[in-house]
């Protein structure tokens, strides 16, 4: 599954942080970082709520280089600024 509902990921949530130590993140801050993706909430449990730990594995799985970095940054940054960018028609010669 790749994304669940808000109510349904809230619930998951709620489970992890009945098992869960006290430094869980709120809900919020979680839902904010990751939407309602239950593979990266347990990797997140997993990682002891550590993000970075987390990014790094996965630019290493994806094998996300500097040279990759470079050639879409920009584009990347605009596509952040503005979603329609995706769209425009030079998009893929980038």
């Amino acid at each position: 599954m790749w994304n669940m509902s808000r109510e349904g990921f809230e619930e998951l949530y709620k489970e992890l942080r009945r098992r869960a130590s006290n430094n869980m993140p709120g809900f919020d801050d979680v839902w904010r970082l990751i939407g309602g993706n239950p593979s990266l909430l347990s990797q997140l449990y997993q990682a002891k709520w550590n993000a970075d730990t987390i990014i790094h594995a996965l630019i290493e799985d994806k094998g996300i280089t500097s040279s990759f970095i470079n050639k879409w940054r920009n584009w990347l940054e605009e596509a952040v600024r503005d979603p329609d960018t995706l769209w425009a028609p030079d998009t893929v010669s980038r």
